[in-house]
């Protein structure tokens, strides 16, 4: 791992580095890449047009953890989380989450959705789940 300058921006907010391994989000950061993120909760972080974010859904009580990268993408009825992959086998793929009325849900590009990961609680095979937000992205560093 790199080693990094704390964003001094941001103050005594929680800061680190995440290894992207995937193309999700490859037209921003590309894989391989470290995302310098910065706390959400200690920065009481809003969403706001154009962001890149570190969204968490965890399962079993936090023991199963998935962590991707979002672009926030403000909208009358909400903030969507996007998908920003060149990769043609994601194109057609769900934007991840949309917050809505205090709920998470997985969106298709239609814009229909499905209310599988509420806020907070939920159920997916009968494991309750959660989503949040754990970080907004303020950079990006490449090895070599």
């Amino acid at each position: 791992m790199p080693n990094f300058e704390p964003d001094v921006r941001y103050g005594a907010a929680r800061q680190w580095l995440e290894l992207v391994r995937d193309d999700s989000a490859d037209r921003q950061i590309l894989p391989g890449s470290f995302a310098h993120v910065v706390d959400a909760q200690d920065i009481a972080y809003a969403p706001r047009e154009g962001d890149w974010v570190v969204v968490e859904r965890s399962r079993d009580g936090g023991r199963l953890i998935e962590r991707t990268l979002r672009q926030v993408s403000v909208r009358p009825d909400g903030v969507r989380l996007k998908l920003c992959s060149s990769n043609p086998k994601l194109a057609s793929a769900p934007d991840a989450f949309i917050f809505l009325d205090g709920h998470a849900h997985d969106v298709d590009p239609a814009g229909s959705r499905e209310d599988l990961f509420p806020t907070g609680g939920g159920a997916v095979d009968g494991a309750a789940v959660a989503t949040s937000v754990a970080g907004l992205v303020v950079g990006s560093y490449r090895m070599w």
